[in-house]
């Protein structure tokens, strides 16, 4: 897997790898976690794309953090459905709809609290995300996709139309 992995949480104390865990920075257990061998230096990849800078990464990152935060907002009530409008494909504003109307959220319900978001950038323009968020004692799981698309930023009606290069929700799934 090629990218940059980023995430909210760098401690890794107490997480299990393969059967084992890893305390104290040593790992334990007895299945053995399979490595690839490095390349030799100098040698060249085939058939991959060169992986993204730190820079571009840091800020999907930022992007999927904002755009999540304001989709657990508008499930919840606290905001409207029109602020999703520059940060959502249609197709994820419309699944978003359906849930709102279905009231997955019911108004007795606690706020959601976005806890970590973890993005995978795979390319300049493409990039995955997950992560976790807590409403009342549940703690659920978000994922999808990010992709960077022209948007416009001009307010309607004003001429000639202003677009930006915006990362935005292509994909969404609660788990």
């Amino acid at each position: 897997m090629t990218g940059i992995l980023l995430e909210t949480d760098a401690s890794i104390t107490g997480a299990s790898i393969a059967g084992g865990s890893i305390a104290g920075g040593s790992i334990t257990g007895t299945s053995p976690v399979p490595v690839r061998a490095a390349a030799p230096p100098g040698a060249r990849r085939t058939g991959r794309s060169r992986p993204p800078d730190l820079e571009a990464a840091t800020a999907v990152r930022a992007a999927a953090l904002g755009a999540l935060q304001r989709v657990l907002e508008v499930l919840d009530g606290r905001r409207p459905r029109g602020l999703l409008s520059r940060c959502v494909d249609e197709q994820v504003l419309a699944q978003l709809t359906a849930l709102i109307q279905h009231r997955v959220v019911g108004p007795g319900d606690d706020c959601a609290r976005l806890c970590r978001v973890h993005v995978q950038l795979h390319d300049a323009a493409l990039a995955d995300y997950f992560g976790s968020y807590v409403r009342g004692g549940r703690v659920r799981a978000v994922a999808g996709r990010m992709e960077l698309r022209p948007v416009r930023v001009s307010p309607a009606g004003t001429l000639p139309r202003k677009l930006e290069d915006r990362w935005i929700l292509t994909e969404f799934a609660i788990v």
